[in-house]
């Protein structure tokens, strides 16, 4: 019989074994103290059993159900391509791969299991990208675009940051503690973004957390995230159940371990970002890993911790209280949230007092008074008994004002907090649409984006002189600057099945599955009537070639001919016993080619006689039309056959031979209007276009995803449309066969595509009887000024807008000044030798200051383009020049590190301004003339005075980076700088400190312009964008152009309405900011009423109106 308690190791082998031996059982009957610690034991087994059960198994299914095609390396997934894995997990693997579009490299995670994966693995993988998607956060990782391959494998691209661990980082490096404490106030920054939109990450650890070259954290993974508050999922998808042991063992809280998700909140997270900074400050987990599994989780739920001071022993008491504030036990001892836990990081790192404290006298109090409860009750009810006569008199003097001012505030704070969610809510759906729209899921994109349009209160306040500074608004910009949609209309009645356009393109008809027929005007959809039918569906409409006539077919084999001009049906007979599938009137406006739904051809007479149809071979028609002189129809059918036949006889048949490889249906045919040639669309979705003459294919392509239903050639011929079941519109070169536009906003299967003539743009109709009406230039609201062909380094306006100068990489037009208007050259400017880095115009707009790799300044007559000055003495290459003092000055900076501020009036130079330790590429001047500012790729800007050199301030980016951008705001207070990295800074002149950063830049800063009222900001990049800039906001508002290469330079104009850019394309162009306006406008009308679910329209404009 044992005779001492065990101790807890001597206990934990007894129990290992299931049933205890006999002299330990025995002990356990009679010891208390030892029956409560197995009983801990056995619990802490069981959860470990559990626990490995889950790892277990879900390592088995990933080995089990992994297609092989892991191993074999990663699938084909259009526009990008795969460099090399990067890691792989149990559940996933992630590859650096290139888009070929963008050219930039991203990190591309896919469900490892593929088609194998089971529905809670997919179900996660699909939470992980919409919540990784929601978060637009400097320090999250940024989702791209997401998608699933053809054989099931689920993937989302990202942001690919180079860089390392957080602890590699650590140990590597060695960095300061107190860089140390700024990464993780970083990471507490981005994780704090996170729970403010409702995310717990639940999986913090060094792994997940990637420092950059720059020294900046990202924080990755949300694969283990938990949603709460009202963007939480619903059961079936928040795949953690009771029991469940989620996240990573060393980094977990003590609820974790519990196994019940209902007690993991913000607070976790805190813990864990607790353990991080102990590790990294002390080089040791808070509970060394020395013995079991077991061991380790009874240390974290009931060990107090070590004081990190213990290791390290010139630990500041303030770091070491918010350490073990972290890291409290009891989740409400914890700060409240990872913001709670950077502000007190910040704080410790100005030399403020920290708010958390170590356990203070009355906790250790409360402590000694649980352990001794009996021992004190009685004194405390005396004590209780001697105040509370005295606390009842003071409580119900006071509990009115109390109760007073405890209602105000939280009304207060409840209003703060409604409304701080709604802007997080509002800012998550726009950045959802946004990234919408950047996978091409445009009518979705609209669905998410217009509601919060509306919501803002500004659209029914465009003037079209000052665009607003909204961010829902600028993303409907973007949106229709890819798919410029001038205008939609839908029935508001019933969906329209077909659609029509009439021989001058100027009537559109449109038959509705209530038997009605709509007559609209082009190309503003304005209602001009409604035919009202017998009833049947309509499923087929025609114009006459000839006459104001209408013909429609419908679900009942009915024929219905209508004057347009009265209004009225002049005549209707059955032509087929099953539904009309499509009606063609011939040349002379007498005939009609029918094709019904069983594939048959007829061909009858407008008073209802039957006449004989040419004789087809087909084993079914799936497509037809008719020439313009309706002389030759196209019949196209199953096996990839299509023939030309002719009418009168006139000419022989043409047979069509079917493309090389698996056979496909015809499914759409359209002739060019000089009948020359002939578009043919297939059910997999390639187009041919033959030249009939010599029954030659010109060219043959597919980008389609699905079925052709419908082509149309431009009325010049160059341009050939098609619209599919994709809900895709392609506009291609009708002689090369390149898409030259591909359009996205039908939200069902395309059903019409017409060019109306005039070059007013195509009109297109889908299932649902949405009609739309499309911009089918390249690039809407962008004008070409100037195209000298090589690399434009700098563009300048001058003050009234009338001139504009380019400067480029040498050759015979070093620098040219154009009209602004109308592009016409004014002048080449000639003399400097090599390339033009530097231009402005002097304040009058009279003289242009340019600079050269040439070492020089020169100064040109604006009027005649004669040189009227050279300025020596800078000795390396001049990399911009700035008019100050009103035109009396001219400042410069070199790559040979100084300032030099020149005399206009003498060519003298009055002063050079040292201080720079690299070269610097901008010199910009305040709105007032007054002061100086410079940069340089040392990481700094330098102010100055314009009229004595003297220094006004030195700014220090940090991380230090090249900066090769600055620029004043309009009011002078401000300087933005732009460089090396993703982010721009803002610079306060008057208090001489960061005013903040805007994070979200496309590449690396070559330009940053202020608009004139001060409200935006355009940059450009190495990556090719030029973006805009809220500065009110402090973010990216939209991408505005992407060229394929850098762009280095850009500015206003001086009404702030349009922006020149111009870079390695050689090319100057100019972009209207309100050019997708009118788009903006044009649609309103169709999201106006029913906000979210695009259909109807305001019910005061009656069936089919448009609105505006």
């Amino acid at each position: 019989m044992l005779t001492r308690c065990l101790s807890i190791e001597d206990l934990e082998r007894a129990l290992s074994k299931g049933e205890p031996p006999e002299p330990v059982r025995i002990h356990l009957d009679g010891c208390r103290k030892c029956a409560a610690r197995a009983r801990e034991i056995d619990q802490n087994n069981a959860f470990l059993r559990r626990t490995s059960a889950g790892v277990a198994s879900g390592i088995r299914d990933a080995v089990r159900k992994t297609d092989g095609k892991a191993s074999a390396g990663a699938p084909e997934i259009e526009g990008f391509e795969f460099v090399r894995e990067l890691h792989r997990g149990g559940q996933g693997v992630v590859y650096l791969a290139r888009q070929t579009a963008t050219k930039r490299m991203v990190a591309m995670k896919m469900l490892l299991s593929a088609t194998l994966a089971t529905s809670r693995q997919r179900r996660r993988f699909e939470r992980e990208i919409e919540i990784a998607a929601g978060l637009r956060h400097p320090g999250i990782v940024t989702v791209f675009e997401s998608g699933s391959t053809n054989d099931g494998w689920m993937w989302f691209a990202m942001e690919f940051v180079e860089g390392v661990p957080f602890d590699a980082f650590v140990n590597q490096r060695r960095p300061a503690r107190r860089e140390i404490v700024r990464i993780v106030a970083d990471v507490c920054n981005a994780v704090a973004y996170a729970h403010q939109r409702g995310i717990i990450h639940r999986d913090l650890k060094p792994a997940n957390i990637v420092i950059d070259s720059e020294g900046r954290p990202h924080v990755l993974d949300f694969g283990l995230a938990k949603v709460t508050g009202s963007a939480a999922p619903d059961a079936a998808v928040a795949a953690t159940q009771d029991g469940e042991f989620m996240g990573t063992f060393a980094y977990a809280a003590p609820e974790q371990f519990h196994g019940a998700p209902r007690q993991v909140d913000t607070r976790t997270d805190v813990y864990a970002l607790g353990t991080l900074l102990y590790e990294a400050v002390t080089g040791r987990h808070p509970f060394p890993a020395s013995g079991s599994l077991a061991e380790f989780v009874r240390a974290v739920d009931t060990r107090d911790i070590d004081p990190p001071s213990s290791t390290a022993r010139d630990l500041s008491p303030e770091l070491e209280a918010v350490i073990l504030c972290a890291l409290a036990r009891e989740p409400v001892r914890r700060y409240e949230s990872a913001g709670m836990l950077e502000r007190d990081l910040r704080r410790y790192l100005s030399g403020e007092p920290v708010e958390a404290r170590r356990d203070s006298r009355w906790y250790l109090l409360r402590k000694a008074v649980h352990r001794h409860r009996f021992a004190t009750a009685g004194v405390g009810i005396l004590v209780l008994f001697a105040v509370t006569f005295a606390v009842m008199a003071t409580v119900q003097a006071r509990r009115v004002a109390h109760e007073r001012d405890k209602a105000l505030a939280a009304e207060g704070i409840a209003a703060r907090t409604a409304s701080t969610l709604a802007d997080a809510l509002r800012e998550s759906n726009i950045e959802r649409g946004r990234l919408l729209i950047h996978s091409g899921s445009h009518a979705l994109a609209e669905r998410i984006i217009w509601p919060e349009w509306f919501a803002s209160g500004l659209a029914d306040d465009l003037t079209g002189t000052r665009p607003p500074d909204d961010a829902a608004y600028w993303s409907l910009w973007e949106l229709y600057s890819l798919s410029p949609c001038r205008r939609t209309m839908r029935s508001a009645a019933s969906p329209m099945l077909r659609v029509a356009l009439n021989r001058d393109a100027a009537l559109i008809a449109g038959g509705s599955a209530g038997g009605t027929v709509h007559l609209w005007r082009t190309p503003d959809l304005e209602i001009v009537a409604d035919l009202a039918g017998q009833g049947a569906t309509i499923t087929a409409v025609a114009f006459s070639p000839i006459a104001d006539m209408l013909v429609t077919g419908d679900d009942a084999g009915f024929l219905t001919m209508w004057d347009v001009a009265a209004r009225q049906h002049i005549g209707r007979f059955r032509a087929s016993d099953c539904p009309i599938r499509n009606v063609v009137l011939a040349g002379d406006g007498a005939t009609m080619l029918v094709h019904d739904n069983l594939r048959r051809f007829e061909v009858w007479s407008v008073d209802g006689r039957r006449l004989s149809a040419p004789p087809i071979s087909l084993e079914g028609v799936r497509a037809f039309d008719a020439d313009s002189t309706s002389r030759r129809i196209a019949v196209g059918g199953a096996n990839d056959t299509a023939t030309v036949i002719s009418l009168d006889g006139s000419s022989a048949s043409v047979e069509l031979p079917p493309a090389i490889g698996p056979r496909q249906d015809v499914t759409g045919l359209r002739f060019s209007r000089d009948g020359r040639r002939l578009a043919m669309g297939r059910e997999d979705g390639s187009v041919d276009v033959w030249d009939l003459a010599s029954a030659r294919r010109i060219w043959s392509a597919r980008k389609h995803l699905a079925s052709i239903g419908t082509l149309d050639f431009s009325p010049d011929g160059r341009l050939l449309a098609s619209g599919g079941q994709d809900r895709q519109i392609c506009v291609w070169d009708a002689d090369m066969g390149s898409v030259r536009r591909a359009l996205e906003g039908h939200a069902t299967a395309v059903t019409l595509v017409r060019f109306i003539e005039g070059n007013a743009g195509l009109l297109s109709a889908d299932f649902d009887g949405a009609v739309k009406v499309w911009d089918v230039a390249d690039r809407p609201g962008v004008t070409t000024v100037t195209c000298p062909g090589r690399t434009i380094f700098n563009v300048a306006i001058c003050a009234d807008g009338r001139r504009l100068a380019a400067s480029s990489a040498g050759g015979r037009e070093p620098a040219v000044l154009c009209d602004l208007a109308t592009g016409a050259r004014v002048a080449t400017l000639v003399g400097h030798r090599g390339v033009i880095s530097g231009l402005a115009f002097s304040p009058d707009g009279s003289v242009l200051a340019t600079g050269g790799y040439d070492h020089d300044v020169r100064m040109w007559d604006v009027g005649d383009g004669s040189c009227v000055g050279v300025l020596k003495g800078h000795e390396n290459f001049v990399e911009s020049v700035a008019f100050c003092l009103g035109g009396e000055r001219l400042a410069s900076c070199s790559d040979d590190n100084t300032v030099r501020i020149w005399d206009v009036g003498s060519r003298t130079c009055l002063m050079i301004l040292r201080g720079h330790t690299g070269r610097c590429p901008m010199v910009a001047a305040s709105p007032d003339g007054e002061t100086v500012a410079s940069c340089s790729i040392d990481g700094t800007i330098r102010v100055w005075s314009a009229r004595d050199g003297s220094p006004r301030g030195v700014y220090t980016v940090s991380p230090p980076q090249s900066i090769r951008a600055i620029c004043f705001t309009p009011d002078g207070r401000y300087i933005l700088s732009g460089g090396d990295g993703t982010r721009i800074s803002i610079w306060d002149l008057s208090e001489q400190r960061s005013a903040g950063v805007m994070d979200g830049s496309d590449h690396d800063v070559f330009c940053i312009k202020v608009s004139p009222d001060g409200r935006f900001a355009v940059t450009t990049t190495r990556g090719g964008a030029v973006q805009l800039w809220s500065l009110a906001r402090k973010r990216n508002l939209v991408t505005l152009a992407r060229d394929e290469s850098a762009v280095f330079a850009a500015c206003f104009t001086p009404d702030g309405r349009a922006i020149a850019f111009g870079g390695e394309s050689g090319c100057v162009q100019t972009l209207r900011l309100d050019a997708f306006e009118p788009h903006i406008l044009g649609n309103a009308g169709m999201w106006r009423v029913g906000n979210a679910d695009g259909h109807g329209t305001d019910g005061a404009s009656g069936p089919g109106r448009s609105g505006d």
